[in-house]
């Protein structure tokens, strides 16, 4: 798969097509306005970052293979209007989803904030 290869923008950037666990988040406009949109969405590798601006890039089909390989898990924090968001804007659909937030508190650590998940044994106590 050559995931986000096909853009110009991308040349010389690791592929996370290739990658076998991507961290995802997004920004969106919600506050202010009434038709949201996403503003950002940030996905991160083992060994590159990658910032995408929608507002920029009007064609993200290069991103449906990402999230739709089964073979990669995404990671999510709050993963629920982040979902919802990439179907609304851009007809994405995630397959394999973690969502650290949803596993946070499925362990019963009542604290499902990102900074406490991130937090290495601080989190039980």
């Amino acid at each position: 798969m050559n995931g986000l290869r096909p853009s110009r923008a991308w040349r010389g950037c690791p592929d996370p097509g290739q990658a076998e666990i991507i961290g995802v988040d997004l920004e969106a406009d919600s506050f202010y306005h009434y038709f949201e949109k996403v503003c950002l969405i940030q996905i991160a590798t083992e060994s590159a970052s990658y910032v995408i601006d929608p507002l920029a890039l009007k064609d993200l089909s290069a991103l449906h293979p990402v999230f739709s390989d089964p073979r990669i898990r995404k990671v999510f924090h709050g993963a629920d209007y982040d979902i919802r968001s990439l179907y609304r804007d851009f007809r994405i659909e995630v397959e394999n989803l973690f969502d650290t937030q949803s596993a946070s508190k499925f362990l019963g650590s009542g604290r499902a904030a990102w900074k406490h998940c991130c937090e290495v044994g601080s989190m039980w106590s």
